[in-house]
């Protein structure tokens, strides 16, 4: 068993890894982190093929089901070596993301989740991406840790699990015995953290390079979208909402707002703060941002021509609070995501027809 406290860069040590085959995960992402795991190796690459496979991994993936018997996910069916009654003590455990339908997922996982957290006693490391969270925060070995997950589910996991500190703005939380991953492809840079964790620093950027893993993403910020959340059926609320939207470039006072929802400034400013989790202030901030990430991705307009288009005056101003909210300046952005990165693509033109 290997204690989370340290890690020995031993070249003979091997490490298991289990992969729980949960009950509706999505294949691809119960296959993809032992396919990635299998491409480590701590051998010195300045003296062995940078690319060969002939190098076996120090980790040792092994899915596991309930039963020890095969899973069929959709089109993929899943071999499991191990079932989770015989294999109590794997080195790591990694559990993939599962469906978005929750509550069911909390059911048909149950004995995942059990065996997951005795696990965790016993002394394993556990690590998940995406809303793998979900068996974690249920597990209960997050509680009172930091820990993050898909940002598209972040208010649901920060209202039915109050007790961790969501951190959902970071790519990758690592708590020691216990980590975390945000959305999706995640599990890339999961991956390479936990080749780091285990094997070192420079076999795991080996690694990355070998697979063209981007080591450098740290945030979701840059992903995440501004979600104008409307289905909490409080309509003088949601009147409020639109008007901000509707007039984000220069809307009215906050107090206009509140006369044209028929309610007191107090009664509104406590409304956006129990519901959206954002002061009046902040949902505009962000309403103007999001417009200016569109503006960014589809237009050529200057910064400046944008600060002004969605309400700033001041570019200092717009650039400062557009890096805080993307962790991108919005030069930065536009080289990212622009749609010049897109129509400049010659592989694209090349898909116009023409021989």
């Amino acid at each position: 068993m290997v204690s989370y406290l340290y890690y020995s860069m031993s070249l003979e040590k091997s490490f298991s890894v289990a992969i729980p085959v949960l009950a509706d995960s999505p294949g691809v992402a119960v296959i993809s982190p032992p396919f990635l795991l299998e491409k480590f190796s701590a051998s010195d690459f300045l003296c062995a093929d940078f690319c060969a496979d002939t190098v076996k991994s120090p980790f040792q993936p092994i899915m596991v089901s309930f039963d020890g018997k095969p899973v069929q996910l959709g089109e993929i069916n899943i071999n499991c070596k191990r079932s989770i009654t015989d294999f109590q003590n794997p080195d790591l455990i990694i559990v993939p993301s599962v469906g978005t339908d929750f509550d069911l997922s909390l059911q048909i996982n149950k004995p995942y989740i059990d065996w997951i957290a005795k696990c965790y006693r016993q002394g394993s490391i556990v690590a998940s991406f995406c809303t793998g969270a979900l068996i974690l925060a249920e597990s209960g070995i997050l509680n009172g840790k930091r820990a993050t997950t898909n940002w598209c589910y972040a208010e649901f996991f920060k209202k039915k699990y109050p007790n961790i500190q969501w951190h959902i703005d970071q790519l990758i939380v690592d708590e020691g015995s216990v980590i975390t991953a945000g959305g999706a492809t995640s599990y890339l840079n999961l991956v390479i953290h936990i080749g780091r964790k285990f094997l070192g620093q420079q076999t795991a950027l080996r690694a990355a390079k070998r697979m063209l893993i981007d080591v450098e993403r740290h945030s979701q910020l840059p992903y995440m979208v501004f979600s104008q959340h409307k289905n909490h059926g409080d309509e003088a609320l949601k009147k409020a909402q639109i008007i901000i939207e509707k007039n984000f470039q220069a809307p009215p006072s906050f107090q206009e707002i509140a006369i044209s929802c028929g309610l007191s400034t107090r009664t509104l400013l406590r409304k956006f703060r129990a519901t959206l989790g954002l002061s009046p202030s902040k949902y505009l901030q962000s309403v103007r941002i999001e417009a200016a990430k569109h503006l960014l991705e589809t237009t050529n307009k200057t910064i400046e021509e944008i600060s002004y288009a969605v309400g700033y005056e001041e570019e200092r101003s717009f650039r400062r609070l557009f890096k805080k909210l993307t962790s991108l300046s919005p030069k930065a952005y536009r080289a990212k995501y622009g749609v010049a990165v897109f129509l400049n693509s010659k592989d694209l033109c090349s898909c116009s027809g023409s021989k």
